[in-house]
Parts: C-alpha cells; structure tokens; sequence
C-alpha cells in the first residue's frame, strides 16, 4: 500500500521530491490530481492516510516542523452497510448444512455465530474453549487491533 501510493506520488511530483515540496499547497493540488482522474474516495483516504503516516514520521525525526497535512481535512469515506443476509437466503443457508455429521454440527455452531452475533471470520477463528463461558452464557471475541470484546447472554443463541 506504501509504495502504491509513493509511486503515483512520484509520478505526480517527479522521482524523489524533497521534502521542502510537500507543502498543504502542492498536496492540495495532489488530492484535487486525484479527484479529477476519478480515483475513489477509498483510493483517495488511503493516500491521505499513508501521506499523514509518514509526515508524522517525519516530524517525529525533525525532518520537517510540522506535518503539512494538518491544513487538509481528512477525506470523508461515503457510509457502507454492511451486506446482510435476507432470512430467505439464512434459512437456505442453514438448511444447506448437514447437521447429521460431526463436522456440519461443527458448520452450523460457526453460521449461527456468525449470524447472530455478526463475527467477522477472524474473531471466529480466534475463538477457544477458555472464551467460551456456558455458565453465564457469554464469548470473548478477540476483534482487531488485540481488542477483545464479550458477547453477553442477549446476544447468544442456545443451541
């Protein structure tokens, strides 16, 4: 993603600019750059983000005063929902699955979790014997970023 970005940079400024070029001014016009060759507004935040990094970076190691993207507010990213599932497309996928099996017993826990307390693949993975509280019928997620978070009674099913 780095170098992604650094290559259009790049491309934009001339190889290597010096620091001294990348002012609010000349960044503006690398956004407006952007915007006019339809780049997408998640296109575009990456390139915020990663140009916030390392001017940060930067300032931290005295190579520049300031972080010159402290004038440019950060691009707004336009509301995604999420896909969600209809409960014709649940109940076919539920009954898709084998229960009569160890492994599609096994399957249809993992769906259930996932669909009734909206775990992303990576918690679920994530998920062992010792998160797993029967007695007050509770999980600990283990999210993104090493944050845990517990999914109460309300939220489990029983099964």
């Amino acid at each position: 993603m780095y170098e992604w970005v650094f290559e259009r940079v790049y491309k934009h400024l001339g190889r290597n600019p010096l620091l001294d070029m990348l002012d609010t001014a000349t960044l503006r016009r690398y956004f407006m750059y952007l915007i006019e060759r339809s780049y997408k507004p998640a296109s575009i935040s990456i390139h915020y983000r990663v140009l916030h990094a390392f001017f940060v970076w930067c300032v931290r190691e005295c190579l520049i005063a300031a972080n010159p993207l402290d004038g440019i507010p950060k691009p707004k990213m336009p509301k995604i929902f999420p896909f969600m599932l209809d409960d014709h497309q649940v109940s076919a996928l539920l009954k898709a699955n084998d229960t009569s099996t160890r492994h599609g017993c096994r399957n249809q826990a993992m769906l259930l979790l996932f669909l009734d307390c909206g775990l992303h693949l990576n918690e679920l993975i994530n998920v062992h014997w010792n998160d797993v509280s029967l007695a007050n019928r509770s999980l600990k997620v283990h999210g993104k970023g090493a944050k845990d978070r517990y999914l109460s009674n309300h939220q489990l099913i029983e099964i």
